[in-house]
């Protein structure tokens, strides 16, 4: 990682920190730096691959390089479109999401950054549970206080997404293709859905992600949606990724985790 600090600070990023940790800093440094010749940057660099030769490239090999476009062009040009109306998330969408959320048995916080979460002793409003349940009462937690078992596990995820997929359908206007509704159901799941009758503003229904895709905005939809990596008030390489796992299913109908 060292390594690839230092090329990106001979790359046009001289005040990238090479602490050799692939942070926040780092990973918008990639990918800015991919966005002059990918249309939809990964934030991935591997030995022998584009973004690898051109950091490591002469300067003529970067000049020619950065004016040619690279990867997709377009989102699923031989998809077929549907009404989102009576769209349903595929198995890969919920695959996906699951390996994001990943299963927790017992109570823990939201906020918590160790892979290994502290099992929480009473609630707050970060309390979550299974896949990223979030419990919302005392009297939710005192039911879920001693854990509980894979099955429960599935059937709270399954109501969860119930919920989020009947909004994520009432919420878009347009036709999309299975991986265009699949990554915008995997994004909702994370951020909420929202709710025109909210005072909060957040989730799906007050994204500009949202605006975007129902040709209500003009703005970049990569930058609206990758917006949504802070954590605990502080950017977040984790969910950049994830973001970035997402825009990969809209664009390419790729569902790999990051």
């Amino acid at each position: 990682m060292k390594e690839i600090q230092k090329l990106l600070r001979e790359n046009g990023f001289p005040s990238l920190n090479i602490d050799g940790i692939c942070g926040p800093n780092t990973i918008k440094a990639i990918l800015t730096y991919q966005k002059h010749f990918y249309h939809y940057p990964d934030g991935v660099i591997s030995p022998g691959k584009k973004t690898f030769q051109l950091l490591t490239g002469d300067k003529n090999t970067r000049s020619n390089s950065l004016n040619k476009a690279d990867g997709a062009t377009c989102t699923n040009p031989n998809g077929k479109k549907s009404n989102s109306r009576y769209m349903n998330p595929s198995i890969n969408a919920y695959n996906l999401l699951k390996k994001y959320e990943q299963k927790i048995n017992y109570p823990y916080s939201d906020k918590d950054p160790k892979q290994h979460k502290t099992k929480l002793t009473k609630w707050d409003e970060t309390a979550t549970i299974g896949y990223g349940h979030l419990i919302n009462t005392p009297e939710e937690f005192n039911q879920y206080r001693d854990g509980i078992t894979d099955q429960q596990a599935d059937s709270i995820f399954k109501k969860d997404s119930y919920w989020i997929l009947e909004d994520v359908r009432k919420y878009i206007k347009v036709d999309l293709t299975q991986n265009e509704f699949d990554a915008i159901f995997i994004l909702a799941f994370n951020i909420g859905p929202g709710s025109p009758r909210s005072h909060k503003h957040k989730g799906l229904y007050w994204s500009s992600v949202l605006a975007i895709v129902n040709g209500e905005s003009n703005a970049d939809l990569y930058s609206a949606w990758t917006a949504y990596d802070i954590s605990r008030g502080k950017e977040s390489g984790g969910l950049l990724k994830r973001r970035m796992s997402e825009l990969k299913v809209y664009n390419e109908g790729v569902y790999i985790k990051l």
